[in-house]
């Protein structure tokens, strides 16, 4: 039998209705490999679906009610969560094909509870500038990451 990976729940906070990015983000959830839920959550009063997520059963929305901010938003679609593994996706955020396979596969291959992936893209002025993650391979001591990001931000 092969080893299938679990349902991955991507969970994305969103306040903006009109979130300009957020049909990229879905496009680029369709050609992950594995199976996955996208919980969108919405920082107001209500939404609904734009017509391209409305026919998608993998994608599910809650809307707060009310304005809770970022962290309360991000929780309620954690709680609302299926799946073994959990991807955050943030609505101006594109994953690159198959990256759930691949952080599925190395979190499911070591006793690992996080992973972070190697390389990003930042997008400024509308280019795209590709930015490798320069930490060690394999366990990273704590407090590296915070230490990475802040030197990087100088």
């Amino acid at each position: 039998m092969p080893d299938v990976a679990p349902l991955i729940s991507v969970i994305t906070p969103t306040h903006d209705p009109d979130a300009p990015y957020l049909q990229e983000a879905y496009e680029g959830l369709l050609p992950q490999g594995v199976e996955w839920e996208w919980l969108l959550q919405f920082d107001g009063e209500s939404w609904e679906l734009p017509p391209y997520l409305a026919g998608d059963s993998r994608v599910r929305l809650e809307c707060n009610g009310e304005h809770l901010g970022i962290a309360l938003t991000r929780n309620r679609a954690l709680a609302r969560s299926r799946g073994k593994l959990i991807q955050t996706l943030d609505s101006d955020d594109v994953l690159l094909p198959g990256a759930l396979a691949a952080v599925a596969a190395v979190i499911r291959e070591g006793d690992y509870a996080y992973a972070l992936g190697y390389h990003t893209a930042l997008l400024t002025d509308g280019q795209r500038q590709e930015h490798a993650i320069n930490l060690p391979f394999g366990v990273v001591p704590p407090g590296a990451i915070v230490d990475y990001w802040y030197g990087f931000s100088d």
